[in-house]
């Protein structure tokens, strides 16, 4: 396969589509008063981030940023993440196991352990969300969503190494009654429904509640070669639900306090074991077991913004989160008949709590932010497993009851201009982490024919088995289980963890921006972010261990430094928008599983800042207004991500350290970081005689091969794809009452989005399928 056919029958479909677009722009003239009319409104509109911390107009804004309305979030018909995301070219979802992994140009993690970090900071109102499992569910009612492309340490602090996004809803509007309702059906019998209510109280105060639910049947299906009355996974079973009460207690302060909660029940996200080989049908396999998957995602906040003199304002915004889930993952596999219930447990905890409070002000050439942040999380994690007609073991418990990170921040930045075209910005932030770790790990054995632990005649873990949740102890043995009494907790297999660390970290920005007027802006900036350190399994209080001795028990944050030049243009009297960026990234001390030897000849399997690598890219964001309403998104990026330096040992080949093959990665494309992505959309609205609005759109969104995981190799390659979605719509006169008829990866491409890969295990996560179906809103 060629590296860029998917770009190849990308620009075979566009440029038919653009070249009748601008024929029939260069002859068309307005034909009467409303076409005019029509005309002179359709100019791009200016769109108000938030992106520096406070409200600046999206074209005068020195960073890469997306911004997406509620009207593109919903056109898709679908509530799942991985959809929305092929909206921006410039990310990638992927959905492991339940866990939401975001990457943005090709800069991401997939470490979601309770020591695990993500690259990509995700926001809800300004809150940090640590653990942002369900944050699919929470895509309603949004006024935005913003997507900071690029580091963006010095505002955003910790784990902002690719950026950020930031789900900004609806604020509730003073004086002002609203209120709508939403409903979606569609094929795998999906229904989502939404509704909103603003409600005044008086004159200063209001409050807005909304809420959703989300049903589909499962994407992935059951084969029944080896148990029939098991459903299949990825489905959908969610509720979310979100109010918020917004005081303006003087002309120039409000006070706002929201909650949100996201319920997801169901059988989870198991994806496929191919390691003995791919089905026919990638989207059937053989379950032995019924999976389970429950989840809350619930927080509160409280956001004080009261300008204290017409040049000074302070914003103080206090947020806690909670998240808890339950899963149950069991063994499944493409091809195999052979029943197997070997199972995961997992069942994990985390609360946390942020403060923020930024004093900013301006004057006639000086523009400023200071500020202060405290972040604490609490977890409380359980991990068991089974391994049924174990070989070797009869089951695993990992329960880290104690584990917490604490972290503090002091920032600053201030942009002063030297004329009304030229200015200069500098910022910084210091950051001081800390982690701390306590539990305990223990393997259960046979004890069977004289104590051997070597078994495969019996059952273990069979349904019905349960574990404590809380410790070692087997709470319930299955229905066929045959080992109660032969499985013995052998103490030789103990293990404790315990572990405390803490880092201190510096970024910086420096950005030049030439306003050259009122519709050019260019910019060119470096600037830095990073993500947090950590440390392995292990008692840190064993001084005499391997791990400990050698000074590997912990690992530093990774560290992103990025060389960035840009501009932001509008042309054709606002009817055309021109945002282009050309970048440079230097990443060290990437953060990965590797053998490090020790000097006494042995070989630790551990967690090190093990890789280097440096990535360029040239990024393009396109909106043209035409006449007769017709409009064209053309968005997407070229990137080259390759590691720089990264010499390892290939663990895909064994488990024992001491039999691992070194290998040099050097060279190859680092993880989710396709070299071209793109997305064309064209979209007309036309007013009818009546004044109702017609309205139709059509987008293909084209990537290119890449890879899942470090290896590069032939089982962790994706090959290029093109993704191609349609709708059509109507809203009455009275704009009270619209209809739209939506279809989503129309073609039906099928294709990997996340992998686990280890010697006995290739679990590969699939995008979704073919959806379509029929909205309705009406608003009242």
């Amino acid at each position: 396969m060629t590296i860029f056919s998917p770009s190849k029958r990308f620009f075979s479909l566009v440029f038919p589509l653009l070249a009748g677009l601008l024929l029939a722009q260069s002859d068309a003239q307005p034909e009467n008063e409303r076409d005019k009319a029509e005309k002179e409104l359709e100019t791009v509109q200016s769109i108000v981030v938030t992106a520096q911390k406070r409200e600046t107009d999206l074209q005068k804004t020195a960073i890469a940023v997306t911004v997406l309305d509620q009207e593109q979030v919903s056109m898709k018909g679908s509530q799942d993440i991985r959809v929305l995301a092929e909206t921006v070219p410039f990310v990638h979802v992927g959905v492991q196991e339940g866990n939401f992994e975001l990457n943005i140009r090709g800069i991401g993690s997939s470490n979601n352990t309770e020591l695990g970090d993500p690259a990509a900071a995700l926001h809800m109102d300004g809150v940090y969300i640590p653990r942002p499992r369900g944050s699919g569910a929470m895509f309603f009612d949004l006024e935005r969503v913003e997507v900071l492309r690029g580091p963006q340490g010095t505002l955003y602090g910790r784990n902002a190494t690719a950026g950020t996004m930031n789900l900004i809803s609806n604020k509730p509007r003073l004086q002002e009654f609203e209120a709508g309702v939403e409903v979606s059906l569609g094929n795998y019998n999906h229904i989502n429904s939404k509704a909103m209510a603003n409600i005044p109280i008086n004159h200063a105060a209001a409050i807005r509640v909304a809420g959703m639910m989300d049903r589909h049947d499962p994407y992935l299906e059951n084969s029944g070669n080896a148990v029939t009355n098991i459903t299949g996974t990825e489905d959908a079973d969610d509720r979310a639900v979100r109010a918020q009460w917004l005081w303006q207690f003087n002309d120039r302060g409000t006070l706002t306090l929201g909650f949100d909660q996201v319920q997801q029940k169901g059988n989870g996200y198991s994806g496929i074991n191919e390691f003995g080989g791919r089905a026919e049908d990638p989207r059937e396999t053989n379950y032995f077991d019924q999976l389970v998957h429950e989840s809350e995602n619930s927080g509160y906040f409280a956001t004080l913004e009261w300008r204290l003199t017409p040049e000074l304002q302070l914003v103080a915004q206090l947020g806690h989160r909670a998240v808890d889930y339950l899963q149950e993952t069991g063994a499944n596999s493409a091809t195999a008949t052979t029943l197997d219930y070997s199972k995961t447990f997992w069942d994990a905890a985390s609360d946390s709590d942020t403060l923020e409070v930024r004093l900013m002000g301006q004057s006639d050439r000086l523009r400023w932010t200071f500020g202060g942040f405290a972040f604490e999380e609490e977890q409380d994690v359980f991990l068991g497993s089974t391994a049924d007609r174990a070989v070797v073991f009869a089951g695993t418990v990992f329960d880290q009851p104690v584990v917490e990170t604490d972290s503090q921040a002091a920032f600053g930045e201030l942009t002063y201009a030297f004329d009304e075209r030229h200015s200069l910005t500098i910022g910084a932030r210091h950051t001081r982490d800390s982690k701390f770790r306590e539990g305990t790990g223990h393997i259960l054995l046979f004890q069977y024919n004289d104590g051997s632990a070597y078994d495969t005649g019996h059952r273990f873990g069979t349904p019905g088995f349960r574990w404590s949740g809380d410790g070692r102890e087997v709470a319930q043995y299955g229905q066929m289980d045959t080992l109660p009494g032969l499985i013995g907790d052998d103490q030789s297999n103990d293990f404790v963890n315990f572990g405390e660390a803490d880092w201190d970290h510096t970024d910086y920005k420096v950005s030049y921006e030439f306003q050259m007027d009122d519709a050019h802006l260019f910019y060119i900036t470096t600037q830095t972010g990073y993500k947090a350190g950590g440390f392995n399994d292990g008692d840190q209080r064993q001084a005499d261990s391997d791990v400990v001795q050698n000074g590997l028990f912990s690992y530093d944050p990774e560290e992103l430094t990025s060389y960035e030049i840009g501009s932001k243009s509008l042309f054709r009297d606002r009817r055309l928008r021109v945002n282009l960026a050309l970048f440079r990234y230097d990443y060290e001390n990437q953060q990965f599983s590797t053998v490090r030897e020790t000097p006494a000849g042995g070989r630790l399997l551990l967690t090190t800042n093990a890789a280097d690598a440096v990535t360029t890219g040239f990024e393009w964001e396109t909106t043209w207004f035409m006449v007769h309403g017709f409009r064209a998104d053309f968005s997407g990026i070229f990137m080259n991500a390759e590691f720089d330096t990264f010499d390892t040992f290939d663990t895909r080949v064994g488990f024992n350290p001491d039999d691992l093959p070194e290998i040099d990665l050097a060279g190859n494309q680092l993880p989710k970081a396709p070299d071209f992505t793109s997305r064309l959309g064209l979209s007309q609205r036309q007013v009818d005689r009546a004044g109702g609005v017609w309205s139709w759109r059509c987008s293909a969104y084209a990537r290119d091969k890449h890879y899942l995981n470090i290896f590069n190799d032939p089982e962790d390659e994706v090959d290029g794809y093109l993704l191609v979605d349609a709708g059509l719509g109507y809203t009455t006169p009275n704009g009270k009452l619209e209809f739209n008829l939506f279809g989503a990866n129309l073609a039906d491409e099928t294709f990997r989005t996340s992998l686990i890969q280890t010697p006995s295990l290739l679990l590969g996560f699939y995008n979704v399928p073919r959806t379509y179906g029929l909205r309705l809103k009406v608003s009242l």
